[in-house]
Formats: structure tokens, sequence, C-alpha cells
């Protein structure tokens, strides 16, 4: 999912930096993990 909003983001000229995930036990960072 990340990657078609990514897509569909770029089609109009806005960059995507980042998508982080929160949750209870902590949080995830694509950007960090080399998946964005």
């Amino acid at each position: 999912m990340t990657r078609a909003v990514k897509d569909a983001l770029n089609a109009v000229g806005i960059q995507l930096h980042d998508h982080v995930v929160v949750g209870r036990k902590g949080h995830a960072s694509f950007k960090a993990m080399g998946l964005l």
C-alpha cells in the first residue's frame, strides 16, 4: 500500500519522506528499515 501511495504522490509532484507505524509496543519507520 505504501508503494501505491508513493507512486500516486510522485505523479502529482509530491515526495513521500517516510511512513511511520506507531503501536503500543513501539514504532517503525519504513525509511529507517530501508523499505522506502
